[in-house]
């Protein structure tokens, strides 16, 4: 997660996953991209578990596969090194 077009993609994949929305600045801060002293929403840590738990179960049982049309990231989700 590096630039602005990442945090919107993972906005809008969990939102066609899930249906729920979660912005791009309230993924950006839990990344490290921007600033900020708030804990994050027990909604956000739900919905990313979620979202998280989605992708390791389609891997188990699709081999890696695509999984129900989800799109795979070009990049590797860390931290920003600070």
């Amino acid at each position: 997660m590096q630039t602005p077009k990442d945090f919107q993609w993972l906005s809008d994949e969990i939102f066609r996953r899930f249906h729920q929305t979660l912005s791009p600045s309230t993924l950006k801060r839990l990344w490290g991209y921007f600033p900020s002293v708030r804990q994050p929403h027990p909604y956000t840590i739900d919905l990313l578990t979620r979202y998280a738990e989605s992708l390791s179960q389609c891997m188990l049982t699709k081999g890696g596969a695509s999984c129900n049309g989800m799109r795979r990231p070009s990049y590797v989700w860390c931290r920003p090194r600070g």
